[in-house]
């Protein structure tokens, strides 16, 4: 019998109006092991139950008293819950059969059944909803290889329609996926002939690499280094081409100088232009693509199943990257490498933590690229201030890769934490009190929070807009002092409140960030004031004003703008630096919000941190 991942018995609810059916079919489940969640006799409870106990499988039938028939509750269901149906029935109207057939079910009995069809039935429903999970995860793994390549990869249909866009072509070309998926790819040309031409190629030869002209939504024209192929199915029917390119703005500029681009051009390969190499917990190789064949001059079947350290010239350098990976989630660093016959080369690497279907890691996945052209270019443009111009225009834009790279993570970090939450609540819901259960809910909610903070700063990093509400800052600004109450008692700090019961604006939660670094703050550099008053009020503009007094050393006037910068810190009214990101950030929280911070002189002694926001955004 198939079970659930925690082996306990499969869980049925039953949807049926008939009271001695329903009496039979319990004591069939009964005597086949299955446990039965609950029964119903109407569409509408059907749809209720299986949001509230989120059972194994469903047993409808088809026809049902009520607004809502078996079908329509069985194709909410699959729709929102996910749950597998079977529908039950004494019809053999083919009509029925016909409308019951366009919601997927993953059975059909016909009444009278015995306990042998019935477990046929149920067994293959279930069987059926395994391989269908397993087919997701799969997908998921594609997915995370093709977002995680630091090229554009665009693929089309027969008919050149998009059906591909990725991360990476979202960021050069201005268009989110959903702005151009079922569009037709001209879109994305200069010269919609050049496209035709290349489309044509690669049919007739299966492959091409050639220079293309891209147009960006804005209307900018950028070039590009293209290497497509053609798309086949399972059986090896022609589906389309897939194509992945590279914005090759900057190596245009520099080409009549380094001479590299025909060399570029013969790396380029028909799948992948970067390596992709897999391993798991231990670190054996996984996954070898074809560029990684190309470039290390091992064939796949020698890799796979092989310790990754022979790729690496410091195997110890190779284990410090895999273990920053797992403990930050991600890791972008430049490795030293080795290929088969001894020649050492360098590669710029993102490694990410690959994981299965439950959210636990797997082992981890890298996209490398050989930068031996790429370095010896950073010593010649050394030479001339317009080449170092050029390539700190290209560092800038892998910074902004890495900021790309922190909001994919962030958001695939939720997904498992929610599950966690949300099964841990079932499981409250189902043993009552158990500390051992608070304490992961409670856990899982305070990750998701943090997770939802990650997203907020990442979004404000990006200027991405961000989601607001009525937010109370009286309220706000009491929890934050609570959360640094024994640090104050510590440092023998007092708090007053001089802010009405209520001061309502329009705002994110992130907001309460400028709050904490503004007391984390005045606990590291004004002790020795002994006091804190926090006041606000609503101004005759409508906004609102908030402070945050001490009585420490009083900040030079001249550094009141600059402590506000990144990288920039202040010890005892002196400038030092050091990381510096907490105002940093409170200044582009406040921007978000469309408000401002700043600090002015707190007569006679100290300093005055403030914050003010519309009451409106």
């Amino acid at each position: 019998m198939t079970k659930t991942r925690t082996q306990t018995r499969t869980r049925i609810l039953i949807c049926d109006d008939d009271p001695q059916l329903v009496a039979l079919l319990q004591i069939l489940l009964k005597n086949l092991n299955y446990d039965i969640a609950g029964t119903v006799t109407s569409g509408e409870a059907a749809i209720q139950q299986a949001g509230d106990i989120s059972p194994d499988l469903v047993l409808m039938d088809i026809m049902l008293a009520g607004t809502t028939d078996g079908i329509q509750a069985a194709s909410e269901i699959s729709e929102k819950q996910a749950i597998p149906v079977v529908f039950m029935t004494a019809s053999e109207d083919q009509a029925v059969f016909e409308r019951a057939k366009i919601t997927q079910p993953f059975g059909y009995i016909l009444k009278p059944f015995n306990d042998n069809s019935l477990r046929i039935a149920i067994e293959m429903a279930l069987y059926k909803d395994l391989k269908e999970k397993e087919l997701r995860v799969a997908r998921n793994f594609s997915r995370n290889i093709i977002n995680s390549s630091l090229d554009m990869i665009i693929a089309v249909d027969n008919n050149r329609l998009i059906t591909e866009f990725n991360a990476a072509a979202e960021e050069s070309f201005g268009y989110s996926r959903a702005d151009v998926i079922g569009k037709h790819v001209n879109l994305l040309y200069a010269d919609v002939e050049e496209g035709r031409h290349i489309h044509e190629i690669t049919l007739k030869n299966g492959r091409c690499v050639a220079e293309i002209h891209n147009r960006t939504q804005s209307g900018e024209i950028f070039p590009s280094l293209l290497a497509s192929s053609i798309l086949h199915d399972a059986t090896g029917n022609q589906i389309g081409v897939m194509g992945i390119s590279q914005d090759i703005t900057e190596l245009k500029r520099t080409q009549a100088a380094l001479e590299i681009s025909r060399d570029y051009a013969r790396n380029l390969i028909d799948s992948s232009i970067d390596m992709i190499i897999a391993v798991d917990n231990d670190r054996r190789i996984i996954e070898f693509n074809r560029a990684a064949v190309e470039i290390f001059g091992y064939t796949r079947e020698e890799m796979l199943g092989q310790q990754i350290d022979q790729l690496y010239v410091d195997p110890d350098a190779g284990s410090r990257t895999h273990e920053l990976t797992q403990l930050q989630g991600r890791h972008v660093t430049e490795v030293q490498n080795q290929r088969k016959d001894g020649e050492i080369f360098p590669a710029l690497l993102s490694a990410s933590v690959l994981k299965d279907q439950n959210g636990h890691p797997i082992g981890i996945m890298g996209v490398s690229r050989d930068i031996t052209l790429l370095k010896a270019a950073e010593e010649r443009l050394r030479k001339s201030e317009r080449r170092y111009r050029d390539l700190s225009t290209q560092l800038e834009e892998a910074n902004n890769m890495k900021e790309l790279l922190l909001d994919v993570i962030t958001h695939d970090l939720k997904n498992p934490a929610g599950v966690i939450e949300g099964m841990s609540k079932m499981m409250l819901a189902e043993s009552g009190n158990n500390e051992m259960l608070s304490v992961i809910r409670e856990s899982s909610q305070n990750l998701l929070n943090v997770i939802d903070h990650a997203t907020a700063l990442s979004s404000v990093t990006l200027g991405e807009e961000l989601e607001k509400s009525d937010l109370d800052l009286a309220r706000m600004l009491r929890d934050v002092v609570a959360e640094f109450s024994g640090d104050l008692r510590t440092a023998k700090l007092s708090v007053d409140f001089e802010i009405p019961d209520r001061l309502v604006v329009q705002a994110h939660p992130i907001i309460a960030e400028i709050f904490r670094n503004y007391i984390s703050n005045a606990l590291k550099y004004a002790t020795d004031g002994h006091k804190l008053i926090l006041q606000g009020k609503k101004l005759e503009s409508g906004n609102v004003i908030i402070r945050v007094k001490d009585f420490g050393e009083t900040i030079p006037v001249a550094n009141h703008e600059e402590i506000f910068q990144r990288r920039v810190q202040l010890d005892n009214g002196t400038k030092r630096r050091g990381r510096g990101l907490g105002l940093a950030i409170a200044r582009r929280i406040a921007m978000a919000h469309s408000g401002r911070v700043w600090v002015e002189a707190n007569t006679p002694k100290g300093n005055s941190f403030c914050l003010e926001l519309p009451v409106k955004n």
